[in-house]
Parts: structure tokens; C-alpha cells; sequence
């Protein structure tokens, strides 16, 4: 069993406990090299993260990475726990070169022989707001350190500096003003990694002096995205037993912003107090919510445009299990996904509470979305408690996971005219800012003739999920018209598609519900609650019509674009009106 927990005393004039000094004439003489490489941080500030970057930049091996736990291939120096082999003891030991080694000592204490051997130092700070909260929740699941008691008295501890580590205040700047006359220190913020991994991957190998390829830097900055790190158990820390994980994972959010959720309107305010008289005098400035990283690019995946926030979980998405009653929402983007989506919602679970509370995008998960700071598809996807799971995708009918096809799930797709989706298409990408830019009218509508759209050619896109409804018998092929001609006629075709018996009282209610312009106003139902979207270029729901395509499209545009369309739809038997 473990021990009782430790108690905080005074070390240095650093609130410590035993196991990070018991070590300490070992600590203070290690012998470090010059091509060393110490990351530093307060605990909980993005150590494993920015440890697991390193490892993956100088060491690239699937057996390391597979085999050998993060905090084995990045030892923690003072650490000195009966039963486990010390900090010192696993860095010494290490055939690496260089070492990477981490600390959480504040800069005063670390080692001489780090400086004396001028070696590289990644630090990593987080803003106090967040550190606090994550170091909370560390503590109540890490049977190493000290009771943190309630949340409010843990807080207060932290603003007085009574921490493992000591005072989050003087830790920060304390190695703020050693990067000021030390070189070799690259001081890193948790906020940045969160907004464009990719980018600060970028200055970390300008710092370290590595050449990776772009592809290489891609690889890694996919295998250390927060979800991919959360189920590694060579990286979350699982097979460390001083940790309790039913009281809270080891990584829990790894997101900007969360303090929101656990600092009362009156602790903001003292800490805010508090705050401004201890960082007066220092340069350093923190941020407690992050930007949008910049719009992404398009690139070829499987011979499909995509951008890296639908590919990013790849793996997971391949892998997810649909189970035979999910009903999955398919259709191009702008072709009235949510529309549909509503539908379906209020035909299965016409429940106020759940309608008025939930956003339509958590009630029906968009299953290959992966952003930074939101929950991805899949993870929404799988805690749903729903029967059946309502589930929507863009993608093309090739990329679907094949659970969905073994399970023999029903499949509703609809199909919108390609003037309209392309007219809508474009007004969205203008206000959604993880699209890419779309440029001008012009340039966009023949990106779109060209297929170089998110998700790939609209043409592609309709006739292969037109062919796979012949052969698929629970595929549902709708069109965005006819909802608009009469909604209730194609309510009527749903509820038989899904075998539903609903009431014509009901299905009218859904009817009125489900107007464009009900649904513009409802919050839950018009994406107001996503803030990557910018409402002032364009509402998320804009017009709902057919035919608006006229107001866009120049004579010359519209003779271009029907001479292409006729080459790329002539061996189909799909068709599509484009007025009603």
C-alpha cells in the first residue's frame, strides 16, 4: 500500500515535500552533459506533452514509443520514490543522446552542472488560471502528494504559494528572467502549443537545431494531439500505480480555458487582485483563452481535399464502432445537414428539455471532427446515450468506416443542386474560420467545378453515394429541393424509411419546428453557441432557398458552369432541379 499522503514544509524557501528532496545531494551534484536537453515547468503545465514532442523529434522509433513509458525515456530528476528507481538513477542509465530530462524544480534549484554545461532548456509555462485548476484535479488522483482538500482552500494555496514546487508566481518568472541572460533557454507557453502545435513544433526544432521534413513535423504533431496522448498507455501515465484514475485521469483536458468551469465569479475576481500586485514587475503576460490558429490548406487525402481537422483522428474514425440501429446523416457540405439532423432528432426524441439545452451539434455528433479545445466526433459519438445514435459525416461514401455498412446501419443522404451548395458553400467558408480562405466569388466557383473543396468534388460526392443506395437498401437518398417544396411530404418519407409512427399532430409540430427560420433563431439549433464561426461576415443559416443561386451567378459564370456540369454529369442518373 501507499504510505499516508506527504506534508508540505519549507525547502530552500520552496514549499517541498520528501520524495522530491530525500534525493538531494545526488540531485545537486548529477553530472549533466553539454548536449543535454532539460525541460522544465511548474507541474501540470505541459511536461509529458512537450516531453513526448522531444523524444518524438530525436527518437523516432515505433519500438521506444510502443514499448518504454514517457517517464522512463524522460526521467524526472528529484523524483525519489521507495520502490521505484530514482530520477538520478534513470537519467544516468539512459544510452540516448542527447538526454532529455525534466524537471519541476524552480530555476534556483536546478542542478550547476546544467548551466556550467551550457545545455539546452525547453521551459514551458501555463497561465496560473488553468495550471490551478489541472494541478487540482493532479493532486486529488496522485497519492505522492499532499491532501488538496476542496477546491476553494486548494486555490488559496495556490495564490499563497503553498505548492509542491512552491508558488507558481516565482516559478514562472523566476525562469523568465534566466532566459533573459541564458541562450540556450526556449521559453514556450502552453496557450501557444494548444492554438498551432505545428508551429511551435517549428521553433523547437529552430531552437534545437533538428531538420524533420514536413511530413515528419505532420506525423508527430498528429501523434501528440491531446486525444492520441490520452489513449497511449506509454504516455498517460497508466502503468504509474501512485495514481488513482477513477478519481481523475492523469490527462484530463489538456485545454485552454477550462478555469471558466471551477473559479466562482468571486474567486476570479481576489485572483484577478491577487495577480495583478504579484506579476506587476515582470514582462511576462500570459493569455487564459486562445485565438483560431490560422485558416488550414487544403491537401490530397486518399485522392479526396481535406484539411487536417477531419483527418486528424484518422485512425479513430476508421476504427468506430457503429452499431446496428445508428442512423447516419450523410450529405455534402451545405446541403442541409442540420436541417435533416433536427428532423431526425425531434422524430425520435421530441423532448423539450433536450431541444431547449443541448446544441443540435452535441445532440448529433459531426463523427470526423477534430479540433483543439473541442470534443472530437468520435468522443461525442461514443458517450451519446441515445437509441438509436443520431450521427452525421461529409464524407464521400469510399472514406465511410465500414461498421457502418457490416452493421447494415439506415443511412439518410441528402443531395443539394450544385448552384445553391455552392452559393452556400461559399458564405460559409467566408464566416468559418477552421475552412480554409475562400477568396473571391469567382475563384471559389471554380474551385468548386475543380473539386478543390473540403470534402472533395460535389460531383463526386452525389453519385457515389447515388450508386451505393442501389446496392445499399437502407440508404435513404433525399433532396434539399423537395424539403423545401413540402416539408411534410418528406417527413412523411422518413418516418417510413425509419419505420416510425408518429401522429399528424406530431409530424406538424416538427414541421413548424423545423422552419428555416424557427430554426435560425433557436441558439441550440443555429451554431451561435461555436465560436470558430464569425455571425458578422454571414449567419451560419442564411437564406434556406432554392434558387438563390441567380443572385451570384454571372450569365458568363452560368454558361461555364453548365457546360462543365453536363461533361461531369452525363453518365449519371441522378438529377437535380434547380428552382421550384
Amino acid at each position: 500500500m501507499m504510505p499516508p499522503r506527504p506534508k508540505l514544509f519549507d525547502f530552500h524557501g520552496v514549499s517541498m515535500i520528501h520524495y522530491f528532496t530525500d534525493n538531494w545531494e545526488n540531485i545537486q551534484n548529477f553530472k549533466a552533459r553539454p548536449d543535454d536537453v532539460l525541460i522544465a515547468t511548474y507541474p501540470k503545465a505541459g511536461t509529458t506533452w512537450v516531453s513526448y514532442i522531444l523524444d518524438l523529434l530525436y527518437f523516432s522509433q515505433p519500438d521506444r514509443q510502443k514499448s518504454t513509458p514517457i517517464h522512463e525515456r524522460v526521467p524526472f530528476l528529484e523524483i525519489h520514490i521507495p520502490n521505484f528507481s530514482s530520477g538520478t538513477d534513470l537519467a544516468d542509465s539512459l544510452h540516448t543522446s542527447p538526454r532529455l530530462i525534466k524537471t519541476h524544480l524552480p530555476v534556483q534549484l536546478v542542478p550547476k552542472s546544467f548551466w556550467e554545461q551550457k545545455c539546452r532548456v525547453v521551459y514551458v509555462a501555463r497561465n496560473a488560471k488553468d495550471n490551478a485548476v489541472s494541478y487540482f484535479h493532479f493532486d486529488r488522483m496522485n497519492l505522492a502528494q499532499p491532501e488538496p482538500g476542496d477546491w476553494n482552500s486548494f486555490l488559496q494555496r495556490f495564490m499563497d504559494g503553498k505548492m509542491v514546487f512552491g508558488s507558481w508566481y516565482d516559478h514562472v518568472t523566476g525562469w523568465w528572467e534566466r532566459k533573459q541572460s541564458h541562450p540556450k533557454l526556449h521559453y514556450m507557453f502552453f496557450e501557444d502549443m494548444v492554438e498551432d502545435t505545428g508551429r511551435e513544433i517549428d521553433k523547437l526544432c529552430s531552437f534545437l537545431g533538428l531538420t524533420s521534413t514536413g511530413e515528419e513535423k505532420e506525423k508527430i504533431r498528429h501523434l501528440v494531439q491531446f486525444d492520441n496522448m490520452k489513449k497511449d498507455d506509454m504516455a498517460n501515465y497508466s502503468t504509474v500505480n501512485v495514481m488513482d484514475f477513477k478519481i481523475s485521469p492523469f490527462m484530463r483536458k489538456g485545454k485552454v480555458g477550462d478555469w471558466k468551469n471551477h473559479f466562482t465569479i468571486t474567486q476570479n475576481e481576489q485572483f484577478d487582485e491577487d495577480y495583478t500586485k504579484k506579476m506587476k514587475n515582470t514582462t511576462l503576460q500570459f493569455r487564459t483563452e486562445t485565438m483560431m490558429p490560422p485558416r488550414p490548406n487544403l491537401f490530397d487525402f486518399h485522392g479526396v481535399s481535406m484539411i487536417h481537422y477531419f483527418t486528424d483522428n484518422w485512425e479513430n474514425i476508421q476504427n468506430f464502432k457503429a452499431r446496428p440501429d445508428d442512423v447516419l446523416i450523410a450529405t455534402y457540405p451545405k446541403a442541409g445537414t442540420t436541417w435533416v439532423s433536427y428532423i431526425l432528432d425531434l422524430l425520435y426524441f421530441s423532448q423539450p428539455d433536450r431541444q431547449k439545452s443541448t446544441p443540435i451539434h452535441e445532440r448529433v455528433p459531426f463523427l470526423e471532427i477534430h479540433i483543439p479545445n473541442f470534443s472530437s466526433g468520435i468522443d461525442l459519438a461514443d458517450s451519446l446515450h441515445t437509441s438509436p445514435r443520431l450521427i452525421k459525416t461529409h464524407l464521400p461514401v469510399q472514406l465511410i468506416p465500414k461498421s457502418f455498412w457490416e452493421q447494415k446501419c439506415r443511412v439518410v443522404y441528402v443531395a443539394r443542386n450544385a448552384k445553391d451548395n455552392v452559393v452556400s458553400y461559399f458564405h460559409f467558408d467566408r464566416m468559418n474560420f477552421v475552412h480554409p480562405e475562400p477568396g473571391d466569388w469567382n475563384s471559389f466557383l471554380q474551385r468548386f467545378m475543380d473539386g478543390k473543396m473540403v470534402f472533395g468534388s460535389w460531383y463526386d460526392h452525389v453519385t457515389g453515394w447515388w450508386e451505393r443506395k442501389q446496392s445499399h437498401p437502407k440508404l435513404h437518398y433525399m433532396f434539399f429541393e423537395d424539403m423545401i417544396e413540402d416539408t411534410g411530404r418528406e417527413i412523411d418519407k422518413l418516418c417510413s424509411f425509419l419505420g416510425l409512427t408518429s401522429t399528424a399532430e406530431q409530424k406538424e409540430k416538427i414541421r413548424h419546428l423545423a422552419q428555416f427560420d424557427n430554426m435560425k433563431k433557436d441558439d441550440m439549433a443555429n451554431y451561435s453557441t461555436v465560436n470558430i464561426m464569425d455571425f458578422k461576415i454571414s449567419p451560419f443559416m442564411r437564406k434556406g432557398k432554392v434558387g438563390d443561386w441567380k443572385n451570384h451567378f454571372t450569365i458568363t459564370q452560368n454558361e461555364q458552369f453548365d457546360e462543365d456540369y453536363k461533361k461531369k454529369m452525363k453518365n449519371t442518373t441522378l438529377q437535380f432541379r434547380t428552382e421550384v
